[in-house]
């Protein structure tokens, strides 16, 4: 008889709680042991017991851990460095409001993120590593989730690539019965004087049905407050940036200029500075300047004494604008079920259903740079006022009656006259502190970014009893999911229109055939970037005004908008059945095969495809397809029983061929593995296999652009700059990434004695990651550059002044990880008379190795204990922990778990700049970090009439208010790691009916 799927895990929780010594009970447990299938394998089997490291974590878990999001779990799993779950606008780029898992470390692209054993098309926007990912926010609501298991080990083998590192499957409640409530508040008190950000989720599910079939499902909706940067009181400038509000100004030689004239006004152009404590490329009044954003009323623009002696002058700080949280907005529905087709022979059609809608306001700096400054001409009334202020001429450059009475036509003519006044560069911010109906003008106030995500995902199948093949079963389905982004991530400066406003024909209504520059009856602007134009008086316009208009500006930025989205068509048909009988018992096989269509499309708007904005520069246009075929199976061999002296023993083995085609090639992975059962007590397991990963879409054929934190400009070490512009291209000849896995492991749950109630997991494991894909580094794109390898000489492009522009990359296979450790998972169940129950757990993942080369050549680099920023590796602290314990007491139950992260290194040396801003002393360590959770619960037996029990739960994460390590360099601390949120209290209740 053909009977559903269920998880092995799953069910050994579900039996535990049916354990009653009524005989009706035994024989559905029994039932219910024939029926189980095992994440990483799909063969039923009769045993609790995996041959691979699994770990499940059910609804229990979340409600424990105060989660409304599948971040909130996989956060805090000891075995998962690196995700980018808090991702700042800094580093994350569209990415913000995803959530993923990095198993072992080893990429996010690395670990299978599958619903009810099935793929997930991946998210439409890409890592600054330019890595596409499964965001897990996108899935189902955390309501319909029965249980996550996690299988540690690898298992290519059988579900293919990307399944390197592991596989994280979501089993939803296929059989709930009835419906559910559920209502969570999260509040972050350490940010009261913001205003106390806060999430509200709300969450329902149901379901019904008879004989024949079954329906269930569930919707949410998150609505979540921004968290801007400053609400935190450990936040610092870590957003340091040459490019102020004013900025600077440098001489550049004109057109027709000779030499030796150059240097003459470059020499009084310098001679002339009158601020102290400020290098002579400040802007006049960069201390004059009301501050007028930012932190708050604070534009971030100080003249400073540094350390670094040319990094003095007129800096900004952006960061105070970004958030930690962005306001967000997202919605689930979720929906399954079956019927039985054809009873006769259990067969019965089946279908899945989910979408989710995410949209995210994301906060950024107010205004960018520019990835090479522009010129401004002499023509341009703010920099000929500044020639006057500094003494380089007379009034005949800011009035045409001193200009007429000198015999020019215009201060123009004059100033072209006078061999001390030029062209200058100016590195500037355009719009920091600028009237916020700049932005209001285009509907978002300030420098807001939308951006829009919506997922669907449907699966349709047949699944039941093969007719003529007793004990033989099939499954097979189609699965299409879709993932699109749409909106936009902020605004950036058009750079030819700003061209357009140096030389007085900003706006948009400006028509330079028919009418002069900055003739505002015209409707043509000058736009300023001098200092002088935030002193200036509104009704300063015109060929010699310094006001910059707010028609002008708005003409000048335009949204970095772009459609992109990434499809999935997957056919799979799998049977299972026993083969033939062994004295130890059936040899199981299951058969399969699977075909998968994928697609990865994005189409940049005009500004961003013509690679005209100033800073971000632009985006190509691409779509790229590719169709997989693959082949597996499996087999389960029981070589001994029970009555052998020493106990059952089994094998399992597993092989997997998939055919990319003609570019990446195919490839064929085994796994091989046993689980031994010396006795009742005690089970040990291991297993060795080979996987691999195919290239991303975007690493084949894509192109993407990111900000690229370079922190120190080897061209110019006392630059203030932070971020450039980097062009990841994807490159058609990339081979699978691939790796070799073993794990050794063994439980041990003693059954009687003083230890009886222990149960002890441990596992050691080893990967060794070769051929890994990765984006060139900018430090190995710098140092060919300098080298002058000619194969980096179209990949640097420098500004005017001799700054790094862009760094141009391409994908590369180059890159080897070698990872071991272990896990040890220990959980003591004690219970105390008239005190109640206490289970006291503590889980914890130990790196004895974490080794890696950026090429081929290159040296191998420990990266262990560090947090390997820029490199192939993922931040990893030598030693991650999670203690405490849950008390259950009739209606009444509680729990305190402690989390704790070692130490690690930086890896590269903290910005002297940024430490010296913050009046701190550069630190190159990150230091430990504990944090303490607590939880309170109580189950009425009926609320607000309800037919089932209420729970109302209250608690805290993050009890003590412990501020994240102090990082110098960012935000101040390390997204991939570290909660950056402070404490936060929470309020839940739960009604079933």
């Amino acid at each position: 008889m053909f009977k559903r799927p269920t998880s092995a895990a799953g069910l050994l929780c579900a039996t535990a709680m049916l354990a009653v010594p009524v005989a009706g009970q035994q024989q559905q447990q029994q039932e219910l042991v024939e029926e189980i299938v095992v994440t990483g394998s799909y063969i039923r089997r009769s045993s609790f017991d995996s041959a691979s490291p699994l770990d499940v974590l059910g609804q229990d878990d979340f409600a424990k851990a105060g989660a409304i999001s599948v971040k909130d779990i996989a956060q805090n799993l000891t075995y998962n460095l690196g995700s980018e779950n808090f991702p700042d606008t800094l580093r994350s780029g569209a990415t913000t409001g995803t959530e993923n898992i990095n198993l072992r470390g080893l990429g996010l692209n690395s670990t299978l993120v599958m619903m009810n054993g099935r793929r997930q098309a991946e998210a439409p926007n890409l890592t600054n590593d330019g890595v596409a990912f499964v965001d897990t926010a996108s899935m189902m609501p955390t309501i319909a989730i029965e249980r996550m298991e996690v299988l540690k080990d690898g298992a290519a083998a059988l579900y293919g690539s990307d399944a390197i590192s592991g596989v994280v499957n979501f089993i939803t409640r296929s059989q709930f019965e009835g419906f559910e409530i559920q209502i969570d508040n999260q509040m972050i008190t350490s940010a009261s004087d913001y205003g106390t950000p806060r999430d509200w989720n709300l969450q329902g599910i149901m379901g019904f049905g008879n004989d024949r079939g079954h329906v269930v499902a569930a919707a949410s909706m998150l609505d979540r407050s921004e968290m801007p940067m400053y609400a935190r009181d450990f936040t610092f400038a870590g957003g340091l940036s040459a490019f102020g509000s004013p900025g600077a100004i440098f001489t550049t030689q004109g057109a027709n200029e000779s030499d030796a004239a150059f240097a003459a006004r470059t020499d009084a152009f310098q001679a002339s500075t009158m601020l102290p404590n400020v290098a002579g490329g400040a802007d006049l009044d960069c201390t004059n300047v009301p501050h007028a954003q930012g932190a708050p009323g604070d534009n971030g623009t100080r003249p400073v004494s540094l350390l670094l002696a040319s990094a003095d002058r007129c800096l900004v700080d952006f960061l105070p604008t970004q958030s930690i949280l962005d306001e967000e907005r997202r919605i689930q529905f979720f929906a399954e079920g079956y019927y039985l087709l054809i009873p006769e022979h259990d067969i019965e059609v089946f279908g899945e259903f989910h979408s989710a809608s995410n949209n995210v306001k994301r906060a950024n700096s107010p205004s960018y740079g520019f990835v090479s400054a522009p010129t401004v001409p002499i023509s341009n009334p703010g920099l000929r006022n500044d020639a006057f202020r500094r003494g380089l001429g007379g009034e005949e450059l800011i009035d045409d009656a001193a200009a007429q009475a000198l015999g020019f036509a215009n201060t123009m003519e004059a100033a072209a006259a006078n061999p001390l006044v030029g062209p200058v560069i100016a590195t500037v911010r355009p719009f920091t502190g600028v009237s916020e109906d700049v932005y209001r003008d285009r509907g978002r106030v300030p420098n807001t970014g939308l951006i829009e995500r919506d997922k669907t995902h449907f699966v349709g199948g047949l699944r039941g009893n093969l007719p003529g093949l007793d004990g033989w079963i099939f499954e097979t389905a189609a699965t299409w999911s879709e993932h699109q982004f749409s909106g936009f991530t902020a605004y950036d400066t058009n750079d030819p229109k700003m061209q357009q406003s140096l030389a007085g024909f900003g706006g948009r209504d400006c028509n330079p055939a028919t009418t002069g520059p900055g003739d505002a009856e015209g409707n043509c602007f000058f736009y300023n970037p001098f200092g002088s134009a935030y002193l200036a008086d509104p009704s300063d316009v015109g060929p010699n005004g310094l006001y910059n208009a707010t028609e002008m500006h708005i003409d000048m930025i335009d949204p970095i908008m772009s459609l992109t989205k990434q499809d999935l068509f997957v056919l799979d048909a799998v049977v299972t059945g026993d083969m033939f009988e062994l004295p130890a018992g059936s040899v199981g096989i299951a058969l399969g095969a699977q075909y998968r269509d994928q697609s990865f499309e994005s189409i940049p708007s005009g500004t961003g495809a013509n690679f005209d904005f100033s800073f971000v520069v632009g985006q190509e246009q691409f779509k790229v397809k590719r169709d997989v075929w693959a082949i597996f199976a499996e087999a389960l061999i029981p070589v001994t029983d029970s009555g052998s002296f020493i106990g059952p023993l089994e094998f399992s083995i597993a092989l997997r061929h998939e055919d990319y085609g003609s570019g990446t090639g195919s490839t064929t992975d085994p796994k091989i593995a046993f689980l031994w059962m010396p006795s009742d007590e005690m089970s040990v397991r291991g297993s060795f296999q080979t996987s691999f990963k195919a290239p991303g879409l975007a690493q084949l054929g894509g192109s993407s652009t990111s900000l690229n934190n370079v922190q120190q400009d080897p061209f110019n070490p006392d630059s203030a700059r932070v971020f450039v512009p980097g062009i990841a291209i994807g490159n058609p000849n990339l081979a699978p990434e691939e790796a070799d896995v073993a794990n050794i492991g063994f439980s041990w749950e003693p059954a009687s004695g003083p230890l009886d109630g222990l149960r002890v997991n441990f596992d050691f494991w080893a990967f060794a990651f070769e051929n890994a894909i990765r984006k060139e580094a900018n430090t190995s794109v710098i140092a060919d550059f300098i080298a002058g390898d000619p194969a980096a000489a179209d990949k640097i492009t420098l500004d005017a002044l001799g700054n790094i522009a862009v760094i141009r990359s391409e994908f590369i296979n180059a890159a080897s990880v070698d990872t071991k450790g272990f896990d040890l998972g220990l959980r003591y169940d004690l219970n105390v008379d008239h005190a109640g129950r206490f289970d006291l757990f503590y889980n914890m993942t130990y790196l004895t190795e974490y080794k890696f080369r950026e090429s081929p050549t290159a040296a191998r680099v420990d990266g262990r204990g560090k947090r390997n920023f820029q490199t192939i590796g993922a931040p990893a602290p030598k030693w991650r922990a999670n203690a405490g314990v849950d008390w259950m007491l009739g209606n009444h139950s509680a729990n305190l778990t402690l989390r704790y992260t070692t130490d690690y290194d930086m890896t590269r040396p903290p910005s002297a700049l940024i430490a010296s801003f913050n009046n701190r002393t550069p630190d190159s360590n990150i230091s430990d970090h504990l944090t303490v959770d607590a939880q309170y619960s109580y189950e009425f037996p009926s609320l607000f009439n309800a037919t089932g029990p209420a729970t109302l739960t209250l608690g805290a994460i993050n009890l003590f208010d412990q501020d994240p390590p102090t990082l110098d360099d960012g935000p101040g601390y390390d997204s991939k790691i570290h909660d950056p949120r402070g404490r936060i209290v929470y309020g839940r209740v739960r009604v079933a009916f």
